[in-house]
């Protein structure tokens, strides 16, 4: 703890603001105890009160998902949290900052309304993609609270005297609108249709504490009366004007299917010594348990058809991983999904038990004791499937391959559930609503109809086909290197370009830059994070400034970042290499410099023949043993990729990239 921290003095509250309301779950959620003992009845079971046994929604798990919309709300996805922004203010100092303030909301602990709230059991099952069937051993169950599950919600604002009370105070509604809007999902797996809910109505209180009755009306407040909520949004329990701020960059779609064939998504029949030995999936909504189509197993269809996709344009499976997130075996290290894929109600369906018997493959005759029974759902022109899909962050090849799914289920040829092999699980497409919500108020819209005779009716479809064509069109990039673009919103004046600089060298484990400007080159190295330039050393030399600044690399053996500067502003993305890339030898480019001079992690080169001066962030270089006078011993290691023309076959370089540098006589990695 820091001298500054320690000379803070005791906060001065002045007011208190309490706000409450129901939540209600939307779809079944996952609040796991994480206890995975072998001797549960299942792998994960759900979180419960130790001495009523209900369910229990820890304050936690509500201040963190609140905490991460408002970040993502405020700054878009993918940012870093930031001092001084509605999310530190109403939660808390960051991790990096050692004297962070402590959160002024309060957010308490919730217990199911219900003393036995309603349970699921769901399991799931890994699908081989080489194999098309379940992979060994990675079949797995969850205990689930049943949509419609309620918990009663508290919150308390704390208002310090010299805090920002209206900042505070729209910051908390920004927050609770979220869960209002039902835009915050809670438990695990909240990007397949798991933990969707929403709050129907608050109810709020302010307490000015310098006034002796409020003072004494909030010490007597009881928490646990019962909520009687009556504002139906939280602006106007507030008594705050929201305006919309958003800068989450997402793509939405929402599509309705009919059946075109039985599905069958297997689910355990129960206890009953009756039920078919195989049933459809069910889940409760509104006290009765429906069936539907879990967002497990539509991602899980989609992942195979994208895989078979990329691959089919000979696209880098990158795309797959970023899209629908991975987990390194090895290092345990795991990238979340941006693909939110929603589970789905099937409305108006007929069900049917069908006897199937396994047939002996060498006698043709009927296999022993594989009678078996399946309960099935059917479809008719009244059955309705709404599928939702959420894409974040997504670029315009993105939305091109989400269009070639989308295509695929509307035709029928993407079948969805098990038993596809005997023609189950194929929809029809009847309507689709497209929405591209950029950053701020800005959105665009599509919509897909079909008529009875089977005639489609697209809006823009120029603009729809421009983004399948942009999908190919990054394919020739992508299936070559790793070559992805990199935002750079965070890049305004020369200080946030250099901290962008900085992270982007420790997340790629960059080593040196290399920039060229209107007044000069520009050399530099990264040490702990760290960016030091040629002219901290040197002062002869130029700074680095985006005022004057043309382009700039920052390399090492793992990457390249480069910026450069175009008619409407900057740009910059990576490259990584990739194991499906054919590469040149690196090739060692000499650099101008016959003798040197060492300081400070630099050496100041200078040629005698030409006149030139220029500082590397190189050390260690022998100009003494070159048997040649104006020999030039430092050289800049460069990376080619190499493509082939498919008509003429004529092999050629599409890409260079700078690795890293060494003097004649060292060793690259």
């Amino acid at each position: 703890m820091t001298s500054e921290r320690l000379k803070r003095h005791h906060r001065q509250i002045i007011k208190r603001l309490i706000v409450r309301g129901i939540l209600v779950l939307d779809t079944p959620t996952c609040l796991g105890n994480g206890n995975s003992d072998s001797k549960n009845p299942t792998d994960l079971m759900l979180l419960r009160d130790s001495i009523s046994d209900r369910a229990l929604l820890t304050g936690a798990s509500i201040a963190g998902a609140l905490r991460n919309y408002l970040h993502e709300y405020e700054k878009g996805y993918g940012k870093d949290e930031e001092e001084n922004s509605l999310a530190t203010a109403l939660f808390g100092g960051i991790r990096s900052q050692e004297d962070g303030d402590q959160s002024p909301l309060i957010v308490d602990d919730a217990l199911s309304i219900s003393v036995e709230p309603t349970i699921e059991l769901r399991d799931g099952v890994r699908i081989d993609s080489k194999t098309g069937t379940a992979a060994d051993k990675a079949k797995y169950d969850l205990e689930l609270l049943a949509a419609g599950t309620q918990f009663p919600l508290c919150f308390e604002l704390v208002i310090d005297k010299t805090d920002d009370e209206a900042k505070l105070i729209k910051a908390l509604g920004l927050a609770l609108q979220g869960l209002e809007k039902g835009e915050i999902g809670l438990g695990m797996k909240k990007r397949r249709g798991f933990g969707r809910c929403h709050v129907k109505a608050w109810e709020s209180w302010l307490f000015d504490l310098r006034i002796s009755e409020e003072r004494l009306a909030w010490l007597m407040f009881d928490y646990q009366s019962t909520i009687d909520a009556t504002h139906a949004s939280i602006s106007e329990a507030l008594d705050v004007k929201l305006e919309d701020e958003d800068k989450r960059d997402r793509f939405v779609l929402k599509a309705t299917f009919k059946l075109a064939s039985p599905l069958l998504i297997r689910s355990s029949p129960g206890s009953s010594e009756y039920a078919p030995d195989v049933v459809h999936l069910r889940s409760h909504r509104q006290g009765k348990p429906v069936p539907v189509l879990s967002g497990t197993s539509l991602a899980g269809v989609l992942w195979h058809r994208t895989e078979r996709i990329i691959e089919t344009l000979g696209k880098s499976r990158t795309m797959l991983a970023q899209l629908f997130g991975v987990v390194d075996e090895k290092t345990k290290e795991a990238q979340a999904s941006r693909l939110i894929v929603h589970e789905s109600v099937i409305e108006n369906t007929a069900e049917l038990v069908q006897n199937r018997i396994a047939i002996d493959r060498f006698t043709g005759g009927a296999y022993h004791g594989a009678l078996f029974d399946e309960q099935i759902l059917c479809g008719s022109n009244e059955t309705r499937i709404n599928l939702e899909l959420e894409l974040r962050q997504p670029s315009q090849a993105e939305v091109g391959l989400l269009l070639l799914l989308l295509k695929d289920l509307w035709t029928s040829d993407l079948p969805v559930g098990g038993e596809k092999s005997i023609g189950r699980g194929k929809l029809q497409g009847i309507k689709a609503e497209m929405e591209w919500h950029h950053r701020g108020p800005t959105q665009q819209t599509w919509t897909i109809t079909q008529d009875g005779k089977g005639k489609l009716k697209v809006s823009d479809k120029n603009l729809l086909e421009d983004c399948v064509k942009s999908l190919k069109a990054e394919t020739v990039c992508m299936s070559k290197q790793l070559c992805t673009k990199i935002g750079i919103d965070d890049i305004v004046d020369d200080e946030t370009f250099t901290a962008w600089l900085e992270k982007q060298a420790q997340q790629w484990q960059l080593d040196y830059l290399l920039a060229h400007a209107e007044d000069g080159v520009i050399w530099g190295y990264f040490k702990d994070s760290k960016l030091t330039t040629a002219n901290h050393v040197f002062p002869q030399f130029p700074a680095l400034r985006l005022f004057t600044l043309q382009q700039c690399r920052i390399f090492g053996y793992p990457g390249e970042v480069l910026v450069w500067r175009t008619g409407s502003g900057l740009q910059a993305r990576l490259v990584q290499d990739n194991n499906g890339t054919e590469r040149l030898p690196d090739e060692k480019q000499i650099l101008w410099g016959t003798q040197g001079k060492e300081k400070n992690g630099f050496t100041l080169l200078s040629d005698g023949q030409e006149g030139l001066k220029h500082a590397v962030p190189l050390t260690g270089i022998d100009f003494e043993s070159q048997s040649e006078k104006m020999h030039r011993p430092v050289r800049l290691v460069v990376r080619h990729y190499i493509d082939y023309d498919n008509k003429s076959g004529v092999a050629r370089i599409f890409l260079s990239r700078l690795v890293s540098l060494t003097s004649e006589k060292g060793v690259t990695k």
